[in-house]
């Protein structure tokens, strides 16, 4: 399966994969559950997007914002059983400034995963820093000149064929552009892979409408589904991808730092730029950051991969 197919699966958004049921106070459950076509799996970034949502209105709180996510994925959500995922949400912890709810996800009986999710009064001034929006590769040759910004690029995009559509089955999805700075047809690679993405504004009229969910949460839950599958991949370019080696892919892990979820625009380009610092005994690491298009440093991402090969396969890096 090319790169190019991989992406236009995941960048299809049905709006009803994000909205969630209230059973009670703290009780949610999933509407639509989605599952990649060479899957058997619930996607993972449906589950981290469904965490998320369902800490914010169990939270219920306009004066805090999120700031942080650990999940461990315990077990596969199956999206052709029948059942829904439920998710219940435990207060741990209301301090003066800090919030950590634990978010248990269950489906049949089986346990799919436990998230900690920590919120934050918003605060002003003190330190900052954070490291700068990276430079295209390639940056002088596509917009004519290195003094040139990569969002310049990617703003002229608009009304250009050179952003490619994803897209899929269905009628009723939220589509997403993206522009891909690697070759779509096999990738060897350790450099970051960066991709450039923005859901389309039909797309995201679409979301709006259709989930009821407000604009700014809606921005970080989506950022929250397109997290998942572009950080996994990571572990898997420096062996080459596609790799009929792989017999066994799968995310075990999932962490976001969100550093100003209140800047998360997703209907505007933005960059996410991973790479993947280890390999080894069957798993991967992959780290990513996410760049808007005023080089701010929205989220930083870390997601431990399940990825297997079959007998025989021997390394060659």
């Amino acid at each position: 399966m090319l790169l190019q197919d991989v992406i236009g699966e995941f960048l299809s958004l049905p709006p009803r994969a994000l909205q969630l049921e209230r059973v009670s106070e703290d009780i949610f459950c999933s509407v639509y559950l989605w599952t990649p076509t060479h899957s058997k799996a619930t996607y993972g970034g449906q589950l981290v997007a469904h965490c998320v949502e369902a800490a914010y209105r169990a939270m219920d709180d306009p004066h805090t914002d999120i700031i942080s996510l650990q999940l461990k994925f315990l077990s596969a959500g199956r999206s052709d059983c029948g059942s829904p995922v439920v998710y219940s949400v435990k207060s741990l912890h209301n301090g003066r400034s800090f919030f950590s709810r634990l978010v248990l996800a269950m489906q049949q009986e089986r346990h799919i995963l436990s998230a900690i999710i920590t919120f934050s009064r918003q605060e002003r001034g003190g330190l900052e820093h954070q490291l700068c929006l990276p430079g295209c590769p390639a940056q002088s040759e596509l917009t004519g000149g290195s003094s040139s910004s990569l969002f310049n690029h990617m703003r002229s995009l608009t009304s250009s064929n050179e952003a490619r559509e994803a897209s899929c089955g269905e009628s009723a999805v939220a589509r997403v552009d993206y522009v891909n700075f690697m070759n779509l047809h096999f990738i060897q690679s350790t450099v970051p892979w960066e991709l450039c993405l923005r859901v389309e504004p039909e797309g995201w009229t679409l979301l709006r409408d259709a989930t009821g969910i407000s604009e700014k949460r809606l921005n970080i839950i989506v950022a929250c589904w397109l997290s998942d599958f572009v950080v996994a991949l990571s572990t898997l370019f420096p062996h080459g991808f596609p790799n009929n080696d792989i017999c066994q892919f799968a995310s075990l892990d999932h962490t976001i730092y969100f550093h100003h979820p209140d800047r998360i625009r997703v209907g505007e380009w933005f960059l996410y730029e991973v790479f993947s610092p280890w390999a080894a005994q069957g798993r991967g690491i992959g780290q990513g950051r996410v760049y808007g298009q005023d080089g701010t440093l929205w989220m930083s991402t870390v997601q431990q991969t399940l990825m297997r090969t079959g007998k025989g396969y021997k390394s060659r890096l």
